[in-house]
């Protein structure tokens, strides 16, 4: 006997209760009495209990440990600054581009392009807008000044960058691996960002979110997520042609042709950014004139090539260069060791773009260690193959060239970021 709206099918075709009766009122010789004392009256949607909440939460269920991770690498940093700073008396630090970007929050852009050479051709206009709009959101909100609302800003940032790079990874290759590669990520040395005002982490954090909504199909939400990436720097662009990949792979796979969203959504802040610059200044490459007036930076396919002659003709060789060319072997080992491990398509995209950005640019040339981890995948993938042992030797050696690079960055400008 088949059932229609939770009735069978002889109650459909038999005498039926009036609207309102209660139990024992049905009308009709079939209907069943109720005992009126057991009657409580009619039955109420229930909401979700304390059991549909947890099975929600679930899934954030362990990340207390990445947290903690990036707390420890933190208090590590700032200990390394301290002693330093109190060993060599020496406790005026160098904010470097932190400084702009709590400019830029609190001032803005110009509206046009300073003409000048060097520090005079200097301004905010290299800078994308996407990390001093946090910074403006924490100082709105917390009623502090504008250097404290930037480091706020920061380390927000860099919650978020734990907390979406263990999810991804836990997601993909499970918790362990996901805990070793927070430690990795944390402890790396370009991570020595970290204890900057930089945008890396927001970088990374709308990245590894944007790549877990690409796993989970959510094709908007990937589609904002890595509009913010690219309005962060623009390294971020890398995560448009993830999107890309993605969606071209579901379409040869499933005929998914939604998922193009994310890539028709992806760009969308980059080219407003640059549309507003250009109402603003005037000038369609207003971000770029001020990065080459400012900072000679340019891009260029001869950057690695040149960056290897300097290093080999000069003597003693810049430690910039040295520390360039270094980021460079290292960023393309990891590459071979990620390609290698087969992970999700995406990763390798995203990664070797992130990679050729790097590479391609100049002053100083070469891929920076800081560039290394915005390419997360190719540090958390080591988390795969580095354990115990390994792992521990492999921490404490990264951990020292870190604290080495961070304190010697901030004390002065020898050594660029």
């Amino acid at each position: 006997m088949t059932r229609l709206g939770g009735r069978t099918e002889a109650d459909a075709t038999g005498p039926t209760a009036s609207v309102g009766a209660s139990p024992g009122e049905v009308a009709g010789p079939k209907a069943a009495a109720v005992d009126r004392s057991t009657w409580s009256g009619p039955a109420h949607r229930r909401g979700p209990g304390p059991g549909a909440l947890r099975d929600r939460l679930r899934p954030l269920v362990g990340l207390w440990r990445p947290l903690a991770i990036l707390v420890a690498a933190r208090v590590a940093m700032y200990l390394a600054i301290f002693t330093f700073s109190h060993l060599f008396h020496h406790y005026t630090l160098n904010p470097w581009d932190g400084g702009w970007y709590v400019y830029a929050a609190q001032h803005g852009w110009p509206h046009h392009v300073k003409a000048g050479l060097g520090g005079a051709g200097q301004d905010t206009l290299a800078f994308f807008p996407a990390f001093p709009t946090v910074i403006r959101i924490v100082h709105f909100i917390v009623p502090v000044t504008w250097m404290r609302a930037g480091e706020a800003a920061a380390f927000l940032c860099e919650v978020a960058m734990v907390a979406g790079v263990w999810l991804l990874i836990r997601d993909l290759w499970g918790r362990s691996v996901a805990d070793r590669g927070a430690v990795l990520l944390c402890f790396f040395p370009g991570s020595f960002i970290l204890a900057m005002m930089y945008s890396e982490p927001l970088t990374i954090a709308t990245a590894a979110f944007a790549m877990l909504a690409l796993r989970r199909r959510q094709w908007v939400l990937a589609g904002v997520l890595s509009a913010v990436c690219a309005a962060t720097r623009v390294i971020g662009v890398a995560m448009i042609a993830a999107c890309l990949w993605e969606a071209l792979v579901v379409i040869r796979r499933e005929r998914r042709w939604e998922s193009l969203l994310s890539v028709a959504i992806a760009p969308l802040a980059v080219v407003a950014w640059f549309v507003y610059l250009w109402r603003s200044t005037g000038d369609w490459m207003a971000w770029l004139h001020t990065e080459r007036n400012g900072w000679a930076q340019h891009t260029t396919v001869m950057a690695i090539p040149d960056l290897i002659k300097a290093v080999a003709h000069t003597h003693p060789a810049d430690m910039n260069e040295v520390l360039a060319l270094a980021g460079t072997a290292l960023g393309i080992v990891l590459l071979i060791v990620l390609v290698a491990s087969r992970p999700p398509a995406m990763f390798t995209v995203y990664s070797a773009a992130v990679l050729v950005l790097a590479a391609t640019s100049t002053n100083p040339a070469g891929i920076r260690f800081r560039f290394v981890l915005t390419a997360f995948p190719l540090v958390v993938v080591l988390g795969r193959y580095l354990k115990d042992a390994a792992l521990t030797v492999a921490v404490s050696m990264s951990s020292v060239v870190m604290g080495v690079i961070l304190v010697v960055t901030l004390m002065g400008p020898a050594l660029i970021p």
